[in-house]
């Protein structure tokens, strides 16, 4: 994540251009990279590909991030983790297997139910912890909730044209995973070429 404060008001926008467009290098070669993983090796070394990725990107922070300095009397909040994640994981688990267990079924209604009591139990418990593990209070701000929709909506929609785009012209054009991947490339790569741009324009004053 980018450390907006670290630039000047001017400097934001080109920074957080050249953010976006590096971040939609996965975005863009992901479909390509599992292809050629799944035709030439196998399908499941996709799954495998996030741990190297992950231990190189551990030990370059520890390399290059200056350590912070503790804030005073600040911990862990435990009990916000404690009803954030199991929320959200029930909320996914049961959405995810509620093709297979019905949305009527006991199973799918006491997951919902259970996830998002949890998570109402988070939101209302979180503004007075001492240090939170969500600053709820950013959402006072106009800007933040909007801004977060915006992105929200915009990941979904990328996410939604990788997972869906790759399996329709699969299985309904007849593309083979390669292929398949390299179709999606067209509708990337402008992402990935116009963020840097488009970034400065949103710079005010």
């Amino acid at each position: 994540m980018v450390d907006i404060n670290a630039f000047h008001v001017r400097e934001r926008g080109r920074a957080m251009g050249i953010y976006a467009g590096s971040s939609m290098i996965s975005l863009a070669l992901a479909p390509l990279l599992g292809g050629l993983f799944t035709q030439l090796i196998s399908w499941r070394t996709v799954f495998w590909v996030n741990l190297p990725l992950g231990l190189s990107m551990l030990a370059l922070a520890a390399v290059t991030l200056p350590a912070d300095e503790p804030e005073r009397g600040a911990s862990m909040d435990w009990r916000g983790a404690l009803t954030l994640v199991p929320g959200l994981l029930m909320i996914v688990l049961a959405v995810m297997q509620s093709q297979q267990w019905g949305w009527n079924s006991a199973a799918t209604i006491t997951l919902l139910a259970a996830g998002a009591a949890l998570i109402t139990v988070f939101a209302l418990s979180e503004p007075r912890r001492r240090s939170p593990l969500v600053q709820l209070a950013l959402f006072r701000n106009r800007n933040f909730p909007a801004d977060g929709a915006v992105l929200g909506l915009v990941q979904f929609a990328l996410t939604g044209l990788t997972v869906f785009g790759t399996i329709y012209v699969q299985e309904l054009l007849g593309f083979g995973p390669i292929a398949g991947g390299a179709s999606l490339l067209p509708v990337m790569l402008p992402l990935l070429l116009v963020s840097p741009l488009a970034g400065p324009c949103s710079t005010v004053g």
